[in-house]
């Protein structure tokens, strides 16, 4: 009995202390938790306290998301910067109610949130409501998108029309080599006619091919300034009718004596095509460089066809009829030449036509005049000059070598005149 009552009271001083051990450890819990909630109220959350007293620390420092105060968010939001929703992994939701299952709180509250944004992106004319700039923008870059493939196929697919000046180009300078090579079929024509042997017909032929160069000097160094002051198409006209006057003077001639003249002055009429031609490009496409790259490509093509024609057709009249026919035939295709200038070569009146006797430029203080001897000055200190200037004298006498090479095969191979002149055309191919 006494065994009993002693353990029955030991049993009773065991509850007493732990219920007011449980009671002083509670009071340090709340004293120190809400010490810590004044200073770090989002640690005292994460904190592993009584479920009761997260939810009532958390209902304290939570907004109200309620329906009722729908009004208000909106107010609240606008006026004082973006809302912070609560996480959806928070253990203890707003307005907690212990009889509603967790599952079905969350899919409010997550339906909820969605909701509200989506509202919030309507409002500011988000992803449901475009501005009108934004749609209107979107339209021209779709326009730009579906018409861009469009524009560059018929740029690509667009033919490209050949221009007036383009045939004045091709048809002048064509002309002008046609005239120019004829010398190469008649000058041993003429030889044979005055009964020379074949060395003196060498000797004459390589007399006359060593004159001819000295007439391209002199209209290269002269005629820049005479293009300069007449202009592209007047100075390419002037000179195509007296090119043709001197072939037709030439056919003429009875002695071998003035042959040498007039193939200097072919040299020196031809040299000046070149220049006014690229100049009268130069006034017409300054603003286009693909139709001027095109219109140089022209003047080459026919410069090569003309030196062909001039040997292929030169031999063949050669053998039905004599050498005069054959210069009065160049007559005729300087004339041809010249009426193509003046016909298809106009082109607005030019800065060098409107000043006479010098180059006028316009600079950033004002007009600065450019005296003849001033531009050759400059033209003969720039290095590239040289450079090209070289390159050229080789491909000139290589151009030059056929006046030699007809009378050398004519008499190596014992051939006539006619096919001589025709095996030429290997140095121009």
């Amino acid at each position: 009995m006494k065994t009993c009552c002693g353990l029955l009271l030991l049993a009773v001083s065991i509850l007493i202390n732990s219920g007011s051990s449980a009671a002083f450890h509670k009071k340090l819990v709340l004293k120190g938790a809400s010490s810590d909630a004044k200073e770090y109220p989002s640690a005292f959350v994460s904190r592993n306290l009584p479920p009761r007293i997260k939810m009532n620390l958390q209902a304290s420092s939570a907004p109200d998301f309620s329906p009722d105060t729908k009004a208000q968010r909106k107010s609240h939001q606008y006026s004082l910067g973006p809302r912070h929703y609560p996480p959806l992994h928070s253990s203890v939701p707003v307005d907690y109610d212990p009889k509603e299952r967790p599952f079905t709180r969350a899919a409010q509250n997550v339906f909820s949130s969605v909701s509200d944004r989506f509202s919030l992106l309507k409002t500011r004319g988000g992803i449901l409501q475009q501005p009108p700039r934004l749609k209107i923008f979107q339209e021209l870059n779709t326009i730009g998108i579906t018409r861009a493939p469009t524009v560059v196929a018929k740029a690509a697919t667009k033919k490209v029309e050949i221009s007036k000046l383009d045939v004045a180009v091709f048809v002048t300078y064509f002309c002008n080599l046609v005239v120019l090579t004829s010398g190469v079929v008649t000058i041993p024509a003429i030889a044979a006619e005055h009964n020379l042997s074949p060395s003196a017909t060498a000797a004459f032929c390589a007399s006359m091919a060593s004159l001819a160069p000295l007439g391209g000097f002199v209209g290269k160094l002269v005629n820049g300034f005479v293009c300069q002051k007449l202009g592209g198409q007047r100075s390419s006209f002037v000179y195509m009718l007296m090119l043709s006057a001197l072939s037709l003077g030439i056919s003429f001639t009875k002695r071998l004596a003035p042959v040498g003249f007039f193939v200097v002055g072919f040299e020196f009429l031809c040299s000046i095509q070149w220049v006014s031609i690229c100049a009268l490009m130069d006034l017409n496409y300054r603003r286009k460089p693909q139709m001027k790259a095109r219109g140089i490509s022209i003047l080459s093509v026919s410069s090569v066809l003309g030196a062909l024609f001039a040997k292929t057709f030169g031999s063949v009249l050669l053998t039905a009829t004599e050498w005069r026919t054959v210069c009065r035939f160049g007559a005729m295709t300087g004339l041809l030449g010249a009426a193509a200038m003046y016909v298809c070569g106009s082109a607005p009146k030019s800065l060098f036509e409107k000043n006479s006797n010098i180059a006028t430029r316009v600079s950033a203080g004002g007009q600065q005049q450019i005296s003849p001897l001033a531009s050759l000055k400059k033209v003969l200190s720039n290095p590239l000059f040289w450079l090209i200037s070289m390159g050229h004298s080789l491909g000139h006498l290589a151009k030059v070598s056929d006046k030699l090479l007809g009378p050398m095969l004519q008499e190596i191979g014992g051939i006539s005149s006619s096919m001589a002149v025709g095996l030429t055309s290997s140095v121009t191919i």
